[in-house]
């Protein structure tokens, strides 16, 4: 075997990553090397429309993935 698939990895971080060898009783020295996660894609374009005196309606494209949930806040300027 000469890969492997690390999971459960945390959004945008830095790892280091090392490998070694092992020959019997003895271990080779480390290869090592950094690798950096992707950011957590964000919504899509946002579109605001139906605009009145005291609602507005909100639309974005949906994210790339598994969403679990989006979170919407808003608060007066």
């Amino acid at each position: 075997v000469t890969n492997t698939q690390l999971l459960q990895l945390i959004p945008n971080t830095e790892y280091s990553i090392s490998v070694l060898a092992r020959h019997g009783e003895m271990t080779s020295d480390a290869l090592e090397d950094r690798g950096v996660t992707l950011p957590v894609p964000p919504a899509g374009a946002l579109r605001i429309s139906d605009v009145t005196h005291s609602s507005m309606k909100v639309n974005w494209d949906a994210a790339p993935g598994a969403v679990r949930q989006y979170i919407i806040t808003y608060k007066p300027e």
